[in-house]
């Protein structure tokens, strides 16, 4: 009974925000959208890859570099949950994306997260795997980011994440430098990754099954950097999980041969 007390005075004194509107959420401290922005991302949530023609959370498309050094879990190497779409400012899955990046709550972190741990936990259950025996971590942001925003988003999603599935979290990777990534193209991501990581403890990981959580895909180069560094360490197993995977709108109307990072499974 006191517990239940404080907790309905902590969401009086700190209530939580629809990260999209900024309006209080009514009922629960639980991390939610409002009903109006969830409708409106539910209805994003139906965007079909342009390649496979599948959802989001059913798309079977990788980045072409990343299948080198990832496997598949009911026939999925990438998990992820919505299509991010750059350029798009009427797409509620970017404005949650953007809050993701940049809200210092972590309502949006906590939204995908859910979503996230679901499909994770769908996949592992189909093909039999205990999510007990893996290992959760992230491609850490650089110390500037971090510094300039007071947190690492994909930290906030592996932690998230391990806490929902029941994996275990782990700080498996330190980063060098490296510039900002959204400005470049995929040749420069590609060369700024290059190096850009290192392992905390490789000898810990040979036999270790590595789920990589990050928070959007684009060309593949920082979880790809990131999965090579884990496979040449001795990981036996790493799949990946995404809050969104990047879809161009360019692209959409093209033949899947002009799709550059698409890669049909």
């Amino acid at each position: 009974m006191l517990r239940m007390f404080f907790k309905r005075i902590v969401q009086h004194l700190f209530p939580r925000h629809c990260p999209i509107c900024k309006e209080i959420t009514v009922g629960s401290d639980a991390a939610q959208l409002c009903a109006d922005c969830a409708m409106v991302f539910e209805a994003d949530l139906l965007l079909r890859c342009p390649v496979c023609r599948l959802a989001a959370s059913e798309c079977i498309c990788t980045p072409g570099r990343l299948k080198r050094f990832t496997d598949k879990i009911d026939g999925h190497r990438v998990f992820t949950t919505a299509f991010y779409q750059p350029g798009e400012r009427s797409s509620y899955v970017n404005k949650l994306i953007y809050a993701l990046k940049n809200d210092p709550e972590d309502t949006a972190a906590r939204i995908f997260a859910q979503m996230m741990s679901h499909e994770i936990l769908l996949r592992f259950t189909k093909s039999g795997k205990d999510i007990r025996e893996w290992i959760i971590t992230y491609p850490p942001r650089r110390e500037e980011k971090v510094d300039d925003i007071g947190f690492d988003q994909a930290e906030r999603l592996a932690q998230m994440c391990a806490e929902y599935t029941g994996a275990r979290f782990a700080i498996l990777l330190a980063r060098y430098g490296g510039k900002e990534q959204k400005s470049l193209n995929r040749a420069e991501r590609e060369a700024n990754m290059k190096n850009a990581f290192y392992l905390k403890k490789p000898r810990s990981l040979q036999g270790a099954r590595v789920i990589l959580c990050d928070d959007v895909l684009t060309t593949g180069a920082t979880l790809t950097a990131c999965a090579s560094l884990l496979k040449e360490a001795g990981a036996k197993e790493i799949v990946i999980v995404t809050a969104a995977k990047t879809v161009r709108r360019e692209k959409t109307e093209k033949v899947v041969s002009d799709m550059s990072w698409f890669t049909e499974e």
